[in-house]
């Protein structure tokens, strides 16, 4: 079917992320914008999918695995007393992280600001509210039963779909997986309507026998998708960034590139790191070690990294996003995301609520990094150290949309989770 629609939409969005990767659209925006016919859109898309970065162009950003990794970071064991604990932690950081979130999932700083103060609160330090003077009066349908008292379990979200995937792949393959094994297991198990932007683009491209399932046709290749999806080879190899970083590459890669490539490396990375230790500085050097250090990516790090070191306040950081380059980029896209969620840990460590509550609190795709955020606190605090008003609301129960696993124990993936890091 030729869906002029959609393809129009696609060309739009392609022509935001050429200009956002260096090329020089200028000559090309405006022939974009006036097409209306399928095969001239075509045509267009085409056209800029051969476009180049400009020569002034300032950053370096590799595809290939050797290419990216700066340095490997050294492989630790954990603390056999304490992993059980952490491991649980890292679990329902998640969904307790991504429940936080969902609610004002998409609204901007400020609309989650008004709503939080309509409700009578000063911040977010638990579960939002369902109802607030400030409108909307109350959080709109499907995600008003993901607000406080409102749930039994954590509800099913892409967010937690790919953690319990990510399982599923580590324990069919272990150290083998590859990228195709992953396109099998989207295949076999992820409902194709279960998918978003990059995912959704990428799972048709798998379908058509398209040759790269990441850049055909896929604008959203650069977006915070990849990120979200790899938390569980993390938690199977704690204290090894490396090789979370590794794994996250292999399944990063059959839908994204570049810094959607990165974003995942980095927080796989600093996850695995999360389990060694409870210094964010070195938690998040472990994500840096394994980024390539010429990237927008790399130097949104070091930006964030910056504003802390001067003392700004978490929302004067938060107003430096919206003022950088990256800030102008699209609300679902990796860096400013890993903007924001490198924000809400620097500046509420080792506070589980406070990180969370500034991970919402900042806007844009609040349940990937309220759910990034919780992961890695409860990598590091473990589920012992966590808040119950956070943990106690799940009732130990996921919802997912994968076949055949409508809802799950916590508990369980943890146990299933220790049983992969024992193998090896």
């Amino acid at each position: 079917m030729r869906d002029v629609d959609a393809l129009l939409e696609l060309l739009c969005a392609e022509l935001r992320q050429k200009t956002e990767e260096g090329a020089d659209t200028f000559w090309i925006a405006e022939r974009v914008e006036r097409a209306v016919q399928f095969d001239e859109a075509m045509g267009l898309y085409r056209e800029l999918s051969t476009m180049r970065q400009k020569r002034d162009w300032p950053f370096i950003e590799p595809s290939a695995w050797g290419d990216i990794v700066q340095r490997k970071p050294r492989n630790e064991k954990p603390d056999p007393n304490r992993l059980p604990d952490q491991m649980l932690g890292a679990w329902l950081g998640r969904c307790a992280g991504c429940m936080a979130g969902k609610p004002v999932e998409g609204w901007s700083r400020r609309q989650i600001a008004e709503y939080i103060a309509g409700a009578g609160l000063d911040r977010v330090e638990d579960y939002l509210p369902a109802e607030s003077r400030k409108r909307p009066k109350r959080i709109p349908n499907p995600y008003l039963y993901c607000t406080k008292g409102s749930f039994h379990r954590a509800e099913r979200d892409d967010d937690t779909d790919y953690s319990v995937l990510g399982l599923l792949l580590l324990e069919k393959h272990g150290a083998k997986l590859t990228t195709e094994n992953v396109a099998e297991g989207w295949l076999t198990y992820l409902p194709y309507y279960q998918t978003y932007t990059a995912e959704r683009v990428a799972y048709k491209n798998i379908v058509n026998d398209e040759e790269d399932p990441a850049t055909f046709m896929n604008p959203y290749r650069e977006w915070i998708g990849a990120r979200i999806r790899v938390d569980a080879y993390a938690y199977a190899h704690p204290g090894n960034p490396a090789r979370a970083a590794e794994l996250a590459y292999k399944d990063a890669t059959l839908s994204h590139v570049k810094n959607g490539v990165y974003s995942a490396m980095f927080f796989a990375a600093a996850i695995a790191k999360a389990f060694v230790t409870d210094d964010i500085f070195q938690i998040l050097k472990a994500g840096i070690a394994v980024t390539p250090k010429d990237s927008r990516h790399a130097a949104m790090v070091a930006a964030v990294l910056e504003w802390h070191k001067q003392g700004l306040s978490a929302q004067d950081a938060r107003d430096a996003i919206d003022r950088s380059f990256f800030g102008q980029y699209h609300w679902v896209h990796a860096v400013n995301n890993d903007a924001i969620a490198l924000i809400a840990l620097l500046w509420g460590w080792p506070d589980f609520s406070r990180c969370v509550g500034l991970a919402v609190e900042m806007g844009l795709d609040t349940d990937c990094n309220a759910a990034t955020v919780g992961s890695i606190l409860g990598a590091s605090l473990g589920a012992s150290n966590l808040p119950k008003r956070w943990t106690k609301p799940l009732k130990d129960r996921l919802a997912t949309g994968l076949f055949g696993m409508a809802e799950l124990r916590i508990s369980g993936l943890a146990d299933r989770t220790l049983r992969l890091v024992h193998a090896r």
